[in-house]
């Protein structure tokens, strides 16, 4: 973080230092001379508030907490500015394409479209870095570089993804770079090519400077720091004295190789002139291409990946909030001004044939070559291939030990006091091995440049997005970026990638999209918090302000509910049920505790942790909605007004029918036997109310009232009852207890082979049968419409259909009844079978003996009521209850073997004195049914209108 002066504090602006105080910082009193934000090991957050802040209770300054939290920051390395991130990034971009192709690229493109090149390259070079000072600068980085920074921005998912593209992009540089050194070598000393094959020598060479390599990167960072002061020393050495000998070198000279005559010259306009357009040729080291402008710059831009270099050292930099800024930046500027500057002095100096044939054309020119010029080459070379050794073994390292691929996690694991990934770097050594056996750069090249490509334009949608998401945590002390500069930079990354390659471009994006779904499915719950959170809140925070209320159409009505219980064990039937009724539509878990606030607070944040753990460990979609209240009436009562936010509030309260005594055992028969795992999940998923005590039952008028109050709100009532009995396995095998030929037939398909013949039986499907008692009650469409919904669920549409059932007292009015029911079907645009049953056609006598045997089991928890006289007395002069009981056997005798059942019910009564009669009522016609959702609408669902 910046530091502002002492004066600062004068005014009343806070000051920080980034974190990494030494005591060498702290004044005489052991307190630093600016506030420091101190953060623990594993958050980023701050922990305290510097030695200048004073505890709020006793006012001093906590010394003893910093000095723990200072003590808990392991660090393997002190590395600073210089040689943590100049150094290797330096080292990275001075590598293999400065040495070995820029006279080629030259050559090939000529002065101006290389130019051209550097300027597209570094672009994007440059946008990059922005973003990744703006990262880096926004919280502490740990090991890992660029995958850490995307992972804690974007997620685990897309930092995973990039992570392992970006590992395999370091993985092969350092191919790249090992096959660039040994390809020098050979042409620099032709001797020691002991193998007549330049392949194969070049490989072996490139298999032993990998060995010495590896056993350098296993020492250590710090060792590696200590040699990369000497790579930089004769690299700069080799540079300068090649500059200043193409500026200086009087004489001319003769460069040309294998029968292509061509010579240097000093420094000219015209012959800078004659280079300036392209000149695309079929030259070493290509074999058998013909390059053009997209396959020359895929092979120079390898040249400036080295920019990540600093990032991926973070786990050894002291303060890389502000060392990757500074050092990136000063590297990046230094390489692109060389850069510049050789290929105007190549295109003035040499012919084009030299440029095309000699790949050695700086080594050749250069004052003292094998003195001034060949160390430096073959260090630079050598010390990039390091530098990506080292740095995609922080990054697999940082991989294993988030545990987000399991064939990663044994590698997160460090050595000594430094955690030195050793591991990772044995598992690189192979891969880049693997690479070397290619035995030629130019066909690494261009993948390496489309893994880095990527790369780079995930990190900067990583910051494009972390700055437009408006997060205030969010606050990188680096300034000199914006949206459009992070924008810019996603864009130009990947233009290029299609630009280059097409077909190499779609096979990455594949790849990175195949490793996300394995993350996203497989890895394990992480607390980083990403920015995906912030930019869905953003989102539906503007679009929950568009949604109108008063704008709401019945042609858009879909149920939203809000469920009241007091424990999910006894539920969980029905909520599932649900899940898939409300299909697209919102639903709340409604729970109402009894309390004063100040002793339900805890209990309630406890509960709701469990609430979230159930909802998503039963893979259900809701939302808890707990309350905290004197009574359950005034906690419904809340809930009826304040559940849901703006537009989006439930239309629909769902209730468990009235018991005296609900139960708290877990009811699972929704899973059937053939589904294991859904069920152990479903068991997982309840334990955490396990300990919940039940709420205290409610009596039959305060159940009563919450239905009136519900009413009074403009709510659907939806009462549940024996939905212990529902099973899913009836969709996927049902087999009906009392087959209908007219209804059910079994057809089979007759299935012919060289091995077996067999018959297989086409199952029948499952059905949801609405029961109208009256066509003119508009309460039927509610009833009607929720059929629909829930067989617009995949499985239910696949496994079942509607029936609509209607009740008459004779035969005669069931050609009328049907005619009605099919023109309410057809304007309503709904799809159901219609059967009609006549009170006449069915045993009275039957009736009335299940009426008589029902009334002994309601009369335990309603009032007795009035017995039948007589099996011979009409259906027409019985009261009210039995006529109930004689419509619950009907449709006992029909729906049995039925999925679900859907009712339309009266409303509660107005008064309290109708509440028993009315639970009794509900009692009587839903007695031993299936799961049956008794429903009374006070909305308008179906429209006839466009």
């Amino acid at each position: 973080f910046n530091t502002l002066g002492m004066s600062d504090l004068k005014t009343g602006f806070p000051t920080f230092q980034s974190y990494g105080t030494t005591p060498a910082e702290m004044n005489g009193n052991g307190s630093a001379d600016i506030e420091a934000v101190m953060y623990s090991e594993n958050e980023s957050q701050p922990l305290v508030q510097g030695p200048n802040y004073r505890s709020r209770s006793t006012g001093t300054a906590p010394e003893a907490a910093i000095a723990a939290s200072t003590a808990k920051q392991p660090r393997g390395n002190n590395l600073g500015t210089f040689f943590g991130a100049f150094l290797p990034v330096t080292l990275s971009i001075f590598g293999v394409i400065l040495f070995l192709r820029i006279g080629w690229i030259v050559g090939q493109a000529g002065v101006l479209q290389s130019i051209a090149m550097i300027v597209m390259g570094y672009s994007c070079a440059y946008l990059t870095f922005l973003s990744v000072s703006a990262i880096s600068t926004n919280g502490m980085i740990q090991g890992g570089g660029a995958y850490y920074t995307i992972s804690r921005c974007l997620g685990p998912e897309f930092g995973g993804s990039i992570g392992c593209i970006f590992y395999l992009a370091n993985v092969t540089a350092a191919a790249m770079y090992l096959l660039g050194g040994a390809e020098a070598l050979t042409e620099l000393f032709p001797g020691i090519q002991f193998i007549n094959s330049t392949h194969w020598s070049n490989v072996v060479l490139a298999t032993i400077v990998h060995v010495v390599l590896v056993g350098i990167a296993l020492i250590g960072a710090d060792l590696f720091a200590r040699f990369a002061l000497i790579f930089f020393i004769l690299l700069m050495m080799s540079i300068v004295s090649t500059i200043l000998s193409m500026l200086f070198q009087g004489a001319p000279m003769t460069l040309g190789v294998d029968g292509h005559p061509g010579y240097f010259h000093h420094f000219s306009l015209s012959r800078l002139h004659e280079n300036s357009g392209p000149g695309y040729l079929n030259t070493p080291p290509l074999s058998s291409t013909t390059p053009d402008y997209r396959f020359v710059f895929a092979i120079f831009f390898p040249a400036i990946t080295g920019i990540m270099a600093g990032a991926n050292m973070s786990g050894d930099l002291r303060k890389p909030e502000k060392s990757i800024p500074k050092g990136t930046g000063y590297a990046i500027t230094l390489s692109g001004v060389v850069y510049v500057l050789l290929v105007i002095l190549l295109g003035g100096c040499f012919d084009r044939s030299v440029l095309l044939w000699n790949t050695q054309v700086l080594s050749d020119v250069t004052w003292l070559k094998l003195a001034l010029f060949v160390p430096g080459e073959l260090c630079s070379l050598f010390a990039s291939a390091l530098s990506s050794i080292v740095g995609s073994a922080r990054v697999l390292q940082a991989v294993g030990a988030d545990e987000l691929i399991f064939i990663f996690t044994p590698f997160q694991h460090g050595s000594g006091k430094s955690k030195e990934p050793r591991r990772a770097i044995c598992l690189t050594f192979v891969l880049i091995q693997g690479f070397i056996f290619m035995g030629s750069l130019d066909a690494i090249a261009p993948f390496n440049t489309l893994s880095f490509l990527l790369s780079y334009g995930v990190t900067n949608l990583a910051c494009f997005v972390s700055d437009v998401a408006g997060v205030p945590n969010f606050r990188p002390s680096f300034r000199y970026f914006s949206w459009p500069t992070t924008l810019l930079g996603f864009l130009v990354c990947v233009g290029l990638m299609f630009f280059i390659n097409l077909v190499w471009t779609a096979i990455m994006l594949v790849l990175f999209l195949v490793v996300m779904f394995v993350i996203h499915y497989t890895a394990p719950t992480n607390t980083w918090g990403d920015i995906t959170q912030a930019l869905i809140f953003h989102q539906v925070r503007k679009y929950l302000l568009r949604l109108d209320e008063s704008k709401e159409h019945v042609k858009f009505w879909r149920p939203s509910f809000l469920h009241l219980m007091n424990n999910p064990r006894s539920h969980h039937n029905m909520i599932h049920f649900i899940n898939h009724l409300k299909k697209g539509g919102l639903y709340f878990l409604g729970h109402v505790t009894v309390g004063g606030f100040e002793e339900g607070a805890q209990t309630q944040a406890q509960l709701r942790d469990e609430y979230q753990q159930y909802i998503k460990g039963s893979g259900i979609k809701a939302f808890p909605d707990l309350v905290l209240a004197p009574s359950i009436r005034a906690g419904v009562q809340g809930l009826l007004y304040s559940c849901g936010l703006g537009g989006l509030r439930p239309n629909c309260v769902l209730l468990d029918m009235w018991e005296p005594k609900q139960p708290t055992e877990p009811i699972l028969t929704y899973f059937s036997d053939d589904k294991p795992k859904a069920k152990l999940a479903a068991i997982k998923a309840l334990q955490g109310f396990d300990e919940l005590s039940s709420e205290p039952g409610i009596d039959l008028h305060t159940y009563c009232d919450i239905a009136r109050d519900c009413v009074l709100v403009g709510k659907n009532i939806f009462i549940g009852r024996n939905f212990n009995r529902l099973n899913s396995g009836i969709l996927n095998g049902y087999q009906p207890k009392a087959a209908n030929p007219e209804e059910y037939t079994r057809k089979a398909l007759f299935v012919s082979s060289s091995i077996m013949r067999k018959w297989w039986p086409i199952k029948p499907k499952a059905t949801i049968d609405v029961w109208v008692r009256d066509p003119v009650d508009e309460g039927r469409h509610i009833v009607l419409l929720l059929a629909h919904v829930l067989r617009m669920v995949g499985i239910w549409h696949k496994n079942s259909h509607v029936r609509v059932l209607s009740i008459v007292q004779s035969r005669d009015m069931i050609i009328t009844r049907r005619s009605l029911l099919q023109k309410i079907l057809i304007s309503a645009r709904i799809e159901a079978f219609i059967k009609i049953v006549a009170i006449e056609d069915e045993s009275l006598e039957k009736c009335g003996g299940v009426a008589q045997e029902r009334t002994s089991s309601s009369s335990r928890r309603h009032a007795p009521v009035t017995e039948p006289q007589g099996i011979e007395m009409p259906y027409t002069n019985l009261d009210e209850a039995n006529k109930l009981r004689i419509r619950n056997n009907i449709m006992t005798n029909h729906s049995m073997d039925t999925a679900v059942v859907f009712l339309a019910i009266p409303p509660p009564p107005e008064q309290p004195d109708g509440d028993e009669q009315w639970l009794n009522h509900l009692d009587i016609i839903s007695e031993g049914l299936p799961p049956i959702l008794m429903v009374h609408g006070l909305q308008q669902v179906i429209t006839t209108e466009l």
